[in-house]
């Protein structure tokens, strides 16, 4: 276990502080919410982080720490986002990214 946390100091205090940062910056501050964007963020960070680095070809020994940290940041907003998106949304969306307006 004290191999795995000296290992890995720079990625938990990447996730740590997005999750920090995150919570701090909320609109709505409750325990309800704070538990939520813990979680968000820390299945982003954790589950998306070494995907994206394979499949944006980034040196995880550079850019693993900051990615984890920008997706522990944004976890609660692209969940948040997912979770409440409409058909009127989803159809802006598709319009934006073919350029329309």
């Amino acid at each position: 276990m004290h191999d795995f946390l000296k290992q890995n100091a720079g990625f938990l205090i990447a996730v740590g502080g997005g999750l920090l940062v995150s919570v701090l910056n909320s609109e709505k501050h409750s325990v309800m919410v704070a538990i939520t964007r813990l979680a968000a963020g820390l299945f982003c960070s954790v589950f998306l982080t070494d995907p994206f680095l394979h499949y944006m070809e980034l040196d995880p020994e550079t850019y693993r720490n900051g990615v984890a940290g920008l997706f522990s940041m944004m976890g609660y907003a692209v969940t948040r986002f997912v979770a409440n998106i409409d058909s009127a949304t989803l159809l802006d969306f598709v319009r934006a990214i073919r350029g329309q307006k």
